[in-house]
């Protein structure tokens, strides 16, 4: 099975600003927010899979769509004047 990471902005109502989801295949598994300010960013990790093994991925792969998340961030938090 060739799942593939997907970074994308969305608008949350209860944050400030957007957030940005990091997915694996069809799932959510991580998102980034910046309320406290793009140098105290945070990431909330979710459970994923419907089985309650491990899932594995390569970590330079997952390591290159975190960056790419936090840059998106940096420039959302930006254009939000934040």
């Amino acid at each position: 099975m060739n799942k593939k990471f997907l970074v994308e902005v969305c608008s949350d109502v209860d944050l400030e600003g957007m957030a940005i989801y990091i997915s694996y295949g069809t799932e959510k598994i991580a998102s980034i927010t910046y309320e406290n300010g793009i140098h105290n960013m945070e990431i909330e990790l979710f459970p994923f899979g419907k089985s309650k093994d491990p899932q594995v991925f390569s970590l330079e792969e997952f390591l290159v769509f975190l960056e790419k998340a936090k840059k998106l961030a940096v420039k959302c938090a930006e254009e939000d004047g934040l």
